[in-house]
C-alpha cells in the first residue's frame, strides 16, 4: 500500500509547479525542506494522476478503502487448500489479497478449516550412530568446559560457507503439512547449484565480529591456505585489537572440516599457543556433523543468505558488497543473545541424546 502524502507536500509541490519549475527542479526544492519525495510522485500531484486527487478534483469525497470479505466460501476455502499444498506455497499475505480476505482470517482457514501446520524446510546431516555418540560427548564438553557462564566472552567461532548469485530471489522456505497426510522427517530445499558462486569465511567472538574474509575463485582451502589466509589474519590480527593483553584467555571453536583437523593445522595451533597462549578447539572436542551447534551456521551464514533471499543482487560484486553491508548490522547485544542460543542447543543436543534437534519445536521462533 503506498504511503500517504501529508497535505504540506502536495500544497508546496502544486506552488512550485505552478511557478514553473520542472519536476526535477521541485524534487530539489522539497529535499532542501526535507522532504523526501520521487520523481514519479511528483508527477503524480503535478498530473492528478490518483483515486483521491480525481475525486477531489470534482469536489467528490474521497473514496472509501474496500474492506475485506469476512465470507469464505467453499470455491475459496478449496482454491486455499490447493494453494498451499504446493511445493512453494504463496505467502498468507498474497493468498489474503488475491481473495480480499483480511490475512488474520486465511490464517484461520489454514489452521482452522483446513487443519494444516506450517513446518520449516530443514537440510540436515544423515548420522551414524558414531556421530550421535560423538554429538552427545563433545555438545555437552563443549559447554561445560568453554561456554558455562562467562566463559564464551572469550569464545571465537568460525566457519566458511558458499555464496550463489542464485541465493538471491529464493524460494519460500515452509509448507503446510495436512492432517493424516505422510510427512517426511526432514523436508528437504537444497538443490545443486551450478552458477556464480564465491567463498566467504566468517567469524564471531564474545566481544564482536571479524571481519569477512572472501576467498578466490577456484582456490581451495587446504591446510597451507587455512592458516596463512585465514587463522593468521583472524588469530594474530584481529583478536589481539578485541582481547589486548588477554589472548591466553581466547579458545578457537571450528568445525571438523579437513583443513580444521589435519596436522599442520594441529602443528600452526600448537605454536599459536607457545606464542600467545591462545587455544584451538582440539579435533578429539570437535562435535562433528553439528552445524545445529554452530553459530555460524544456525545465525551468521543463515542470517547472511536469510538477507539475500529477498534481494535483487545482478552481479557477484553486487552480493559481496550487500554481505559485508548486512555482516556489520551485528552488534554486541545479537551476539549476547546468539551466544546464548548456542549454549541452549549445545545442551538440548545432549538431552536429545546426540540426535538432530533442528525440528524440535519452537527452536525456529527463538528470536536473536
Amino acid at each position: 500500500m503506498p504511503k500517504k502524502l501529508n497535505s504540506e507536500v502536495e500544497y508546496l509541490t502544486r506552488n512550485y509547479s505552478r511557478e514553473g519549475l520542472s519536476i526535477r527542479a521541485i524534487v530539489k526544492k522539497l529535499e532542501a525542506s526535507d522532504h523526501q519525495i520521487s520523481k514519479s510522485t511528483v508527477s503524480n500531484i503535478v498530473n492528478c494522476i490518483g483515486n483521491r486527487r480525481n475525486h477531489k478534483l470534482v469536489g467528490m469525497s474521497s473514496p472509501k478503502k474496500p474492506q475485506p470479505s469476512k465470507k469464505v466460501t467453499k470455491d475459496i476455502l478449496r482454491k486455499i487448500d490447493l494453494l498451499t499444498d504446493k511445493e512453494n506455497p504463496p505467502s498468507q499475505s498474497f493468498i489474503a489479497k488475491k481473495f480480499n480476505l483480511a490475512q488474520t482470517t486465511v490464517s484461520f482457514v489454514i489452521r482452522k478449516k483446513l487443519g494444516k501446520k506450517i513446518k520449516k524446510k530443514t537440510v540436515v546431516h544423515a548420522l551414524k550412530p558414531s556421530h550421535i555418540a560423538n554429538r552427545k560427548k563433545n555438545s555437552i564438553g563443549l559447554y561445560k568446559k568453554r561456554l558455562a557462564g562467562q566463559k564464551s566472552e572469550f569464545v571465537v567461532t568460525l566457519d566458511e560457507a558458499l555464496f550463489f548469485l542464485d541465493d538471491c530471489k529464493g524460494s519460500r522456505k515452509i509448507y503446510y503439512k495436512k492432517p493424516g497426510k505422510l510427512d517426511p522427517e526432514f523436508m528437504t530445499v537444497k538443490k545443486e547449484k551450478f552458477g556464480k558462486k564465491f567463498m566467504v569465511v566468517g567469524a564471531i567472538s564474545g566481544r564482536g565480529i571479524l571481519p569477512l574474509i572472501k576467498v578466490p575463485q577456484n582456490v581451495k582451502i587446504n591446510s597451507e591456505y587455512y592458516i596463512e589466509n585465514v587463522l593468521k589474519p583472524f588469530l594474530e590480527v584481529e583478536i589481539p585489537k578485541l582481547y589486548p593483553g588477554e589472548e591466553s584467555k581466547v579458545f578457537v571453536h571450528h568445525d571438523a572440516a579437513s583443513s580444521h583437523t589435519s596436522k599442520k593445522t594441529e602443528l600452526y595451533g600448537k605454536d599459536l599457543k607457545e606464542r600467545l597462549g591462545m587455544t584451538i578447539i582440539p579435533t578429539s572436542e570437535i562435535p562433528v556433523k553439528s552445524p545445529d551447534t554452530s553459530p555460524m551456521d544456525f545465525f551468521g551464514f543463515g542470517m547472511l543468505k536469510q538477507k539475500l533471499h529477498s534481494r535483487k543482487a545482478s552481479t557477484m560484486k553486487g552480493v559481496w558488497k550487500l554481505l559485508q553491508k548486512e555482516w556489520n548490522k551485528i552488534t554486541l547485544e545479537m551476539i549476547g543473545k546468539v551466544f546464548d542460543s548456542w549454549k541452549w542447543r549445545l545442551r538440548l543436543v545432549n538431552e536429545k541424546n546426540g540426535e538432530q534437534i533442528e525440528q524440535t519445536k519452537k527452536i525456529h521462533k527463538r528470536k536473536l
